[in-house]
């Protein structure tokens, strides 16, 4: 058994391993292989599996007839140490039957006759050491790729974890935001109610006094009635489907209209109402009214020293609008694009900052739409435009 022919190693070549019992013929394939890459070579299967498995060669090139081991036997423990090995076959003339089930098995990729034509054992050798390359290649972009996929997953899953951090930080946050509001808000109807009763105990007081003090409680506590109802509201509307029926649009206005006339008439606010007649639509009349209680409410405080809230109904090409108009204050262009937002504000001693909120939930619901406009002459208009669909 001769030993192992090795060539100086050239880095940038493919590792190179052949194997066959005929040292003559073994060394006359080392020497057309020059320049195609670095070579091995041993002469028993046994002197080849230790070289399999101390070099890892990118092709192993054995003769079939080798003592021990036979060649295809080789390869193909070659292929289940590491499926990309190139596997090329040396074959006698007897040897074809066996060499054609073994390509057909898959346990190799090429065969040449014995004895091998220089040019077509480089061609050869050349084809499948491309071969593997791509497929090492392949294999080396598809385990960065699932390393990747992985790294990826792990970062989403931080993402998460810290998005929901956020979110309940943030959620805290605004329940925090709300208690404090809500504490607030009552604290300021409590305490008159607190004073207005102490005022009671006196006993010189007229019926007009007496009565002027009741009003005054009854005043303070529907207007802790209606933050009540506002955060009830939120509640309501952030779940559960609306309930929508067919209701006459002009009776639900009416209606919310005749709620808000005693408070309107007391701060000095005169209410209108221009309604389209016989205008039904599909709506949920409860939460409608909320809404258009709220704007109402919004309206009037923003005309504490009085005016006119104007409320009307029409329909046109597109559905139905319904306005609300007041003469107040009127919104700022800054806080317009927030007006709808949670616990906003302006000018107002009063209120959770909820009402527009909503409004604006209970609005959408429905599959409408709801604007502020600035009109002439001042003040604000809130729109409603109520789609075809839920016109009956």
């Amino acid at each position: 058994m001769g030993r192992p022919i090795r060539r100086e190693p050239m880095a940038d070549l493919p590792q190179i391993l052949v194997v066959d019992a005929e040292e003559e013929h073994l060394q006359a394939v080392v020497r057309s292989l020059e320049g195609v890459g670095r070579v091995e070579a041993a002469t028993s299967s046994e002197e080849a599996w230790a070289l399999i498995q101390a070099s890892d060669p990118d092709v192993v090139i054995a003769d079939q007839a080798l003592p021990g081991i036979p060649g295809i036997e080789l390869l193909h423990r070659a292929a289940e140490r590491d499926a990309h090995v190139g596997r090329i076959l040396l074959t006698s003339f007897g040897d074809t039957q066996e060499t054609v089930d073994a390509i057909d098995r898959h346990r190799v990729e090429a065969y040449l006759a014995k004895p091998c034509l220089p040019f077509q054992l480089r061609l050869t050798v050349e084809s499948v050491l491309e071969r593997t390359r791509l497929e090492r290649d392949n294999a080396r972009l598809f385990a960065n790729l699932v390393n990747k996929n992985q790294e990826l997953r792990e970062a989403m899953a931080s993402l998460r974890t810290a998005q929901k951090r956020v979110v309940d930080s943030e959620r805290l946050g605004a329940i925090g935001r709300m208690i404090a509001t809500i504490v607030h808000d009552f604290r300021g109807p409590l305490a008159v109610v607190a004073s207005t009763a102490g005022e009671l105990d006196r006993a010189d007081l007229s019926r007009e006094e007496l009565a002027g003090l009741a009003a005054e409680i009854r005043d303070e506590t529907a207007r802790m009635s209606r933050m009540c109802s506002e955060l009830l509201e939120v509640t309501r509307a952030s779940g559960g489907p609306i309930q929508q029926r067919e209701t006459d649009l002009a009776e639900l206005v009416e209606d919310v209209m005749a709620r808000f006339a005693d408070e309107a008439g007391r701060a000095g606010v005169v209410v209108e109402t221009r309604l389209a007649p016989d205008c039904r639509v599909l709506l949920d009349a409860d939460r409608f009214r909320r809404a258009l209680l709220n704007l109402a409410y919004n309206a009037l405080e923003a005309m504490p020293e009085g005016g006119e809230l104007r409320v009307t109904a029409e329909r046109h090409e597109d559905g139905v609008r319904v306005g609300v108009r007041d003469t107040g204050t009127g919104i700022p262009a800054e806080i317009a694009t927030r007006a709808f937002d949670p616990f906003v504000t302006h000018g107002k001693s009063r209120g959770t900052g909820l009402g527009l909120a909503v409004v604006k939930k209970v609005v959408e619901d429905h599959g409408a739409r709801i604007r502020i406009t600035k009109p002439e002459g001042g003040g604000t208009a809130f729109e409603i435009d109520l789609p075809r669909f839920l016109v009956c």
